[in-house]
């Protein structure tokens, strides 16, 4: 039996993965771009008015640098689509970046969230 978050987690991870695009859990040993990578937030869950919480996740996008930031813009929209069509709202998504361990891909970060009614 899985939890109420986890099963949100992977109703999303389903929705974003939709079109055969490699989405990992969280912490993966390794990642081909293009990915995504789902993380927990800090706070991760949050208590909200009323009977309910709100869940906290980061997808991390990851592209290959050759093919450019239009290639990063337009899997950043296919996801908050994605992410807007499964009930998460968008709270922010970080400026491109090349990360230090990976200097072959561009990489960002999209913060979601979900309300849960108990």
């Amino acid at each position: 039996m899985t939890s109420l978050i986890t099963d949100t987690w992977l109703d999303l991870a389903i929705k974003l993965g939709g079109d055969g695009l490699p989405v990992h859990k969280p912490w993966p040993s390794t990642v081909q771009a293009p990915a995504l990578v789902i993380v927990p937030e800090s706070p991760y869950v949050t208590a909200v008015p009323g009977s309910a919480i709100e869940v906290h996740l980061a997808v991390v996008v990851l592209v290959l640098k050759s093919r450019g930031l239009a290639a990063l813009d337009d899997l950043i929209v296919r996801v908050i689509a994605r992410a807007f069509d499964a009930d998460w709202a968008l709270t922010g998504v970080d400026s491109p970046a090349i990360p230090s361990d990976r200097p072959d891909v561009l990489a960002t970060t999209i913060h979601i969230a979900q309300r849960i009614e108990f």
